[in-house]
Order: C-alpha cells, then structure tokens, then sequence
C-alpha cells in the first residue's frame, strides 16, 4: 500500500506530513504506536499503554503492602526473618564485617535517646546476632566508619554566580539533580518504578460504561503527554536503551529545627513520581531525597507568595465558580513571557531606567511580571516545558490553612456579633468537646477551647470541618453550629457548611472517575453559590470585629514595638472592624482542582503534607550536630540515615525472593477478627440477675437463642421474620450457660481505592456501626447500630431428628438500634446530613444481635446538640446500654458521612450489589451533576451589582494569613500512620509546639 494513502489522523499511526516543494518527492513520517490494553479485572479496571511495557513493577508487590497495618497481622520482619538475613554474602558496603555493621546500624536507628526498649534492641538485635563477633571490633573506630558512610561526592556546598552582578550565594548545600537520579534509578527502591505510563479505564460493572480514571502521577495526562513527546524525540545513533520519564516532584519549606529557639532550616526534597503515591505518602519509605539546603531569609519577602495560575484580575475573584470564571482561567492560562522579561532587562541593565520606571512598567504590562530571568525558563524553555504549568495546587495551605479557616475565623465573628455572643461562642466550645472521636486518629478530641483556634494544627482544621482522609468526611462542624445563628441566617450557615465539606471531601479522594470529577465541578458551583450569599446576606447584616485573641496578640505586638522606639503607652485603641473577604487568591484557587486532577492525578499524591513530613528527620538529627553549620551536619546524618536503610532493604529483598512472596495475612483477608480469649467469661443468669430492672436486656436470652437458631439453620438473618416457638429455642444448648466477652473487633474492608483497611470496633469508645438495609424497597441504604457487647460462645443444637451434636462457636454482637427520622430531609440536594435516634425502649427489636459478618464500617455519630438529651428512648437510670456515667441518652444523631464513598455509588473498589442499592435508594446521596440548579444569569448579574460592596472587604486577611504561616511547623505525631501537623503561632509570646 502506498503510504500517502493513509489518513492524517489513523487510529494506530501519528503523521508528521509537510508539503514539499514542487519537484520534490512528497516526505511521510510514520511512528508506530505498539498499544497494549489489558483486560478488565473483577472491578472493572483495565490498563492501556501507549507502547508495550518493558517492566510493570506491580506484579512484585506483596498483597501486604496494599494493606494498612493491623495489630492482629503478622509482622513482615518477625514472620519472615530479620532486615538483615544471616544468608547475605558478606558484609555490606563500606563496612568491613556484620560485626560493625550490626553496631553502626544500631547507633543510627530507632530512637537517639537510648532507653531501656533500646538497649534490648542492642542486645537482641546486634551482641545476640549469630554473625556478631567482639573479635572483630578490635582497632574499631567510630570516625573511620563515619567518614566512610560520609564518602559521598555528590553533595556539595556551592556559590552561585549571577550575571551582571556577581555576588555570593552563603550556605547554598546541594546534590546535582543528575547524580541524585542515578542514585535512585540504581536503588532497591527502584524495581517499584512505573518507567511505563498508562491510562487507566473502569468498565462499571453496573451498566458497562467505561470512564476514565485518574489516581498516580503515572497515570495522568501530563505524563502520557510527556511520554509521548519523549518517544517523538530523535534518538542517539550510539543509544539503543529504552527512553523512560523521570517524575521529578521538588518540596521546599523552611522548618524548626528545635521546641525552643529560632533554629531554622531550609531543606530542598526531591520525590519520584514514578513511585507509588502510597509509598511515597509514608515518611519511613525511603522515598524521600534530601537534594539541598537554601540559604536562609532573614526578612519576610512577598516573593515567597503563592503564584497565580491565570491572569483574571482580582475584581473577578467574586465571580467564582460562574460559567465566566470557569472560562476565563482557561483563556487566561499564565504563561511565562521571555521577549518581555528580557526586553525590560534591556531597560535596566543596558540604558539605565529604573526597575519600577514607566518604560519598564510598560514593557512588563499587568501581568505581575518582574525582570528576571526564571531557571526553569532559561535552561528548560528551548525544550517547551512550561514553568507555570508545573505548578499545583496546594490544599493544604490554600484550604485547610487559608479558605476553611477564613470561613471557620468568620463564623467565629459572627458569634461574637450577635447578642448574648460571649455566651454562644462558649456553647460553641462546648459542642465541639462533645464531638466522639472516631477510628484510629481520624478525628480526635477537640480542645476545651476550639473557638480560639489556639496552637491549631491543619489537621484540627480538618477535623473542625470534617475527618482527616480523604474516604472521611465526618462533618462535624455542621452539628456543632446548628441553632447558633438566627432561623433565617442559620439555614444559610448549615448549607455552607455542607457544601464546603462536600466539596472538600470530593477534592481529596484518592481515586477518581470521569463521575466524581463532574460531581467535583458541580459541588464547586454550589459552594460558590453559597458563599456569595453568605457573603452578601449574612455577613452584610453583622457588624463583625477582630477576635479577642487577635486583639491581645496586636496589642502585645504593638507594645513590644513603642517599648524599642522608647514611645508611650497611646493605650487600648479598641477592637478593629473586619469582613470576611471573597476576593482573596485562595478563594479563587478553589477552581483549579478539576483541570490540576485531570492533569497530575489526585490531591494526594502532590500534597504539601507529604513533605512536611519529611521535616522529621531533620527534627530528629538536629540534637545530634553540634549546631555549627548546621545544614551540612544535617545532610550527613540523613545520607548516613539512607545507606544504612538501604542496605537493609536490600538484604530483606534478597531474604523475601528467597523465601517467596509475603500474602496478607489471614487474619486481613477474613471480613473481621474477634479474639478467640475466655479470660472473661460470662454467666449469663447471673448477668441477668445483675440487670434485672434493665429493660436494655429485656428478652436476652430468646434474643440470643433466635439468633443462633437464624444462624445455625441458614436462614436470612438481614430480615429476621421468622419466629421460633419455645421448644425450638429450647434446643440451643450453650455450655454451663456461659458467653466469652472481648473488648474489641476489627472489622476489614476494602476501599474504593482498593486498599485494605480495618476498623476498630470497641463497646466503650468507638461502638456505633453500620449494615445493609435490610427493607425491601430502603429509603436509605444502611441501618445503623450502637455495639453493647462482642461476645464467642460454644453452642449446640440438640435436634431429635438428628443424633450431629457437633460444637459450633459463634460469634455474636449485641447491639441497641437506631432508626432514621421520617421527618428530616437529608442528602446532597436538602445540603444536610441524615439524622437517627435510638429506637424507644417499647419496641420489641430497640434492643438484639448482629452477625459480626453484616457489619460493613464503624460509623461516625454526632450527636444532635440542638436536641438536647433526654429519655425519650430510654428511661433515666444507669443501663448497660449507656456508659458509666450516663443515665440519659442524645434525643438524635447525625450520621458523620465518615465513608464518604460509601454514599455515592461511584466506588470502584466497593461490591457491586452494595453500589447497586445506594443507586436505587430514593433518598441516598446522590445528585444529578448534569445540570447546574442553583448558579444562573440572574445569579451572574447579580454577583456584578455586588462587586463593589464585595470589594470593601478585609483587603488584609490574606496577607495576615500568610504572616500566621510563618509559624507554621511540623507536630510530630502519629508516627505509624504517617500523620502530620501544621501549627500555627499567631502568638509570638508563646513556645512553639511540636
């Protein structure tokens, strides 16, 4: 076949076709494009690779890897040797035995303040190791094998020469990026790199329809674009490897270095995209590479802000989420503008203007430009890389930190704004105290006094508004709020509040599809819409002043300023006006998450938290220098931190092919763990007798024998309409009458996301759980239970049809029901959250037991405050239905939407038959995202009248937020789950807390 004969666009060919010259013989370029799809797995999920891969490093992963930890798995290092396996042949480099590498090891790991666990680590782990010989300390020297692991020439400190002026850049520690890139791409680690970027494609089991799918760097457009332009480029004559991308994804922040002082350091991180987002999210893996120290700045510099995406001026910051917002940052994406940048260089340099005269001012135009040179323009601009393109979101500084506080920080005002404010600002508090905890540190308990925001976390702002991950949007603002404001200006407040943590749950998933990031963009739509009426009618009806707080800390602030200059005391100059400001650059950044998600994957593979982490180790070495030139002692302790690591990955790598692949544990793979201990037995007639005015175990022991009956027989448990006679029950024999009683359960699960998670289930702290509706035609697809008791019991049945007296151990919940109310709308269109109460105590089922196998989650329950308690359900007396200390009950509850995707029926990793009865539920959380019911042209025309009213807002919140950022650092905590904390000194009289 003639090759001109192929069309321009064919399916499997790219074409490059120029018109030639006449009398020339017409040229076509054909680039064969290898495709590979894989096939769809059992959730619907396939691969397509633009060229066939050489390696896919997801085959090697053990299924434990998917899983998070849990108390009752085997540990990988106890299950399947030590790090360090005895069958290593000799000793690792630069060490000259195991011996010393066994010491070195030590003295570098677990904690730098020896304790007693650590010394017991010294002996088991290094004197008792079968390789250790004191023989081979003789002439042993700690700063010969420091010196050795320091043997590294690819740090460096250097100074920086710019032109025209020459000047030295001090304290400027680096790694060349190159060398850092061999260095990874010849690690352990490197055998989990993704060198082949594909797309990923869900099949809905549900209706066929394929979507797709964005989660890892890996996976995104902007690499299968980058990949694409890689495999275009001419490739060397001599060079016949493979062309692979490098994710490049550079951290920097300046960080504390101690509790108390000013020591500061500014470190450089460098992550590989091309390593899992999981992996690189956890602060031991290894993924992190120290790549330089920055000098210091001694003064605060503007420069430091954040960076605007597009041009839209900010008189169209009110506008958001409007169809001319959304257009206008497309058609006004930045662009970096090198004739112009070098034409006003010109200027200066060569005729001698002023940086900020009118001819330069005129050349850079009203872009914010300013006449320098950009690195990245300058040594990567010939090869079409964009340097604002590169820039993501930051979530964690533009929401929790700037937006949601902005709005949390207003509410506040508004408190206080209102009569009797003192006092409602107090009942805030108080609610907020009352919100239960929930999971393993998702939401915690608040603070006594959560309205001032004192030495707040970005993780407590979260949790104000709702839970801490992404699959967790607890909102437990909403609850608290309820009933503060007035009627009319309350239902604005609720549905903001919705709205926000809708949308804020949206952003953070960890898995999206072409539906959730509909949902996303219309979720943005309606919170815009809110905010503007909040805005406009709620916070234009209240004359709003600073916090108490922030007053105390300006008028320390000013007096520490008169008490340098020697000026007197001009007093109390009273507390200043502010308006809550829609016009800020966060606000605005709020519409660049759809087009970032579609561009990079998902939040949190990029987010700020992950690098903040990395803060950690530095924390941990800085006791360890002797505080002179700190930053190159710094980057020894962590390259000597790194070598010794990854040595012992390596030796563990080694030890696991020998020993095969590590599975998940049993105990993960089974749908939940209930200990099998009798160390609590029960009698159950004498447990009875105990509460024999309780009516919380009225009718326990047929309950009990009904539901072993159900079970033992096979019958559907989910409806439980079958009623057994007294010489049915008559025949479940249960051993000396006694039930075994334990104190936990985990309940395991599989995620949207399709990781492996646990839930811990606990009748004194975390007790409440969820199962399938067990209606014919639900309303909601869930019911919701309180967990009293976990029990296991021995129990036969004795049949006289049959001789089988075979032992069957149960395991049992009992459990107090709650039941949704009939009058409250909830759900994404009425913008609140759906609402139970137990079920009255004159009800036959308020009380029963629960398979343990139909509990799908724990449940987060915020209690109802508006409410109030009472004893409508249950008789004031101490029950066992209540706590200790309790002898009332919440008159409601809202459910805590803590699994957010367990409300939508767009959950990849969720069974199809429960995706199929939330779709079918006439009242679950879904939404028709097609079409835009609240924002309108009427909505637009009336966003403009308000513009200038909108413009009188505090011009200063943001920056004042940018100045309360500087005390931002790192709390180290929860360290096994990787958490980390953003505190926030808004008071410079007050210790920095870590």
């Amino acid at each position: 076949m003639n090759p001109s004969t192929f069309p321009v666009t064919h399916p499997s060919l790219v074409s490059g076709i120029q018109n030639p010259p006449q009398g020339r013989i017409r040229r076509v370029l054909l680039t064969l494009q290898d495709t590979l799809q894989t096939t769809f797995n059992v959730v619907g999920l396939s691969r397509l690779y633009p060229q066939r891969p050489s390696f896919e490093p997801d085959k090697f992963i053990p299924s434990l890897l998917l899983a998070r930890s849990s108390p009752v798995a085997t540990d990988v290092h106890d299950a399947h040797g030590p790090d360090t396996s005895p069958g290593v042949s000799g000793p690792p480099y630069p060490f000259v035995n195991m011996t010393i590498y066994r010491l070195m090891s030590w003295m570098h790991s677990g904690s730098h303040q020896k304790s007693q666990t650590e010394v017991m680590r010294l002996v088991t782990d290094v004197i008792q190791a079968e390789d250790f010989d004191p023989k081979d300390l003789d002439g042993f020297s700690v700063r010969r094998c420091l010196r050795a692991l320091d043997n590294d020439k690819s740090s460096k400190e250097t100074s920086k020469d710019d032109q025209p002026i020459s000047f030295k850049i001090t304290g400027f520690h680096y790694r060349p990026l190159v060398a850092v890139i061999r260095a990874a791409f010849a690690d352990i680690q490197a055998h989990a790199f993704h060198i082949s970027p594909f797309k990923r494609i869900w099949k809905d089991p549900l209706d066929n329809h394929e979507e797709h799918v964005f989660d890892e760097l890996y996976t995104s457009d902007a690499w299968l674009e980058a990949q694409d332009d890689l495999q275009r480029q001419p490739k060397e004559c001599s060079c016949s490897l493979e062309c692979v991308v490098a994710g490049l994804m550079l951290f920097s922040d300046a960080t504390h270095l101690a509790n108390f002082g000013t020591a500061k350091a500014w470190p450089l991180y460098l992550y590989f995209g091309n390593l899992s987002k999981y992996a690189r999210a956890a602060p031991t893996s290894g993924a992190c590479h120290l790549v330089g120290f920055l000098p210091l700045q001694q003064s605060k510099t503007w420069a430091l802000a954040h960076v605007q995406r597009c041009l839209m001026p900010k008189v169209s910051f009110n506008l958001l989420g409007l169809f001319s917002d959304m257009r206008d940052r497309i058609a006004n994406l930045r662009a970096y503008s090198l004739a112009r940048v070098t034409e006003a260089r010109e200027f200066i340099y060569g005729r001698g203007h002023t940086v900020n005269g009118p001819k330069v001012q005129t050349v850079l135009g009203e872009g914010s430009w300013v006449p320098t040179i950009n690195a990245f323009v300058e040594k990567l601009g010939p090869l079409g890389f964009d340097a604002f393109r590169m820039l993501v979101v930051n979530f964690m500084h533009e929401c929790e930190l700037g937006t949601w506080k902005a709005l949390f920080t207003h509410l506040i005002r508004l408190l206080y704004a209102l009569p009797g404010g003192d006092h409602l600002v107090a009942q805030l508090d108080n609610r907020f105290r009352h919100v239960p905890s929930y999971g393993n540190g998702f939401i915690r308990r608040f603070t006594n006094n959560t309205s001032e925001m004192k030495k707040l976390a970005a993780r407590d702002f979260e949790d104000i508004l709702q839970g801490r991950l992404a699959t967790y949007c607890a909102n437990c603002a909403l609850p608290v709020f309820e009933g503060l404001f007035p009627r009319d200006h309350d239902v604005i407040v609720q549905t903001l509040l919705y709205r926000f943590a809708h949308w804020h749950a949206l952003v953070k998933l960890r898995m999206h599809s072409e539906t959730t990031l509909l949902a996303l963009e219309e979720t943005f739509k309606r919170l815009s819409h809110q905010l503007r009426k909040f805005s406009n009618f709620t916070c234009a009806t209240f004359t709003t002043m600073e916090l108490p707080k922030k007053k105390a800390t300006r008028e320390r602030k000013t007096a520490r300023e008169r008490a340098d200059l020697n000026t007197p005391d001009a007093g109390s100059s009273g507390r200043k006006t502010k308006k809550f400001n829609l016009s800020t650059y966060k606000f605005h950044a709020m519409g660049d998450y759809v087009r970032s998600i579609r561009l990079f994957g998902t939040t949190d593979s990029f987010t700020t938290q992950i690098g903040e982490l990395a803060h950690r180790a530095l924390k941990v070495f800085y006791p360890l220098t002797s505080k002179l030139d700190t930053p190159a002692q710094l980057a020894k302790h962590e390259h000597r931190r790194r070598v010794l690591q990854r040595v012992a990955e390596t030796a563990h790598s080694s030890y696991a092919i020998q020993q095969g692949p590590i599975d998940l544990p049993a105990e993960l793979n089974d749908h939940h763990y209930i200990p099998k201990s009798r160390n609590n037995p029960m009698h159950i007639f004498k447990f009875l007798q105990q509460h024999h005015h309780d009516l919380a175990v009225a009718g326990f022991i047929p309950k009990l024998k009904d539901h072993v009956l159900y079970r033992l027989r096979g019958l559907d448990i989910s409806h439980c309409d079958h009623t057994f006679t007294d010489d049915e029950r008559n025949m479940v024999i249960i051993p000396d009458s006694k039930i075994y009683s334990v104190q936990t359960m985990q309940v395991h699960y599989t995620t949207y996301d399709l990781r492996r998670e646990y839930d811990t289930i606990n009748p004194r702290t975390h007790s409440d759980v969820m199962v399938l509706s067990g209606e014919t035609k639900p309303h909601h697809p869930y019911w919701y239970a309180r967990v009293l008791g976990i029990y296991h019991m021995d129990v036969w049945l004795r049949d006289e049809d049959s001789m089988d007296l075979k032992i069957h151990q149960i395991e049992v919940l009992y459990v107090r029901w709650l039941a949704p109310l009939i009058d409250h709308w909830s759900g994404i269109d009425c913008a609140r959250l759906p609402q139970v109460a137990f079920v009255e105590e004159s009800d036959h089922d308020a009380f029963g037991f629960l398979d343990p196998s139909q509990v799908i989650r724990s449940v987060h329950l915020i209690p109802a405050f508006v409410s109030g308690r009472g004893t409508s359900s249950l008789r004031h007396r101490k029950s066992f239905a209540r706590q200790d200390d309790e002898l009332d009950d919440w008159e409601a509850y809202y459910v805590g939407i803590d699994m957010f995707m367990c409300y939508m029926h767009s959950g990849i990793g969720h069974p199809t038959s429960v995706r199929e009865l939330i779709k079918d539920c006439a009242n679950a959380e879904l939404v028709d995202y097609s079409s835009d019911s609240e924002d309108s042209e009427n909505d637009e025309n009336e966003v403009i009248q308000h513009c200038d009213s909108d413009g009188e807002g505090d011009e200063g919140d943001e920056d004042e937020d940018e100045e309360e950022q500087d005390g931002e650092e790192l709390n180290d905590h929860d360290p096994e789950h990787g958490e980390m904390e953003m505190v926030v000194d808004e008071d410079e009289d007050e210790d920095l807390s870590f």
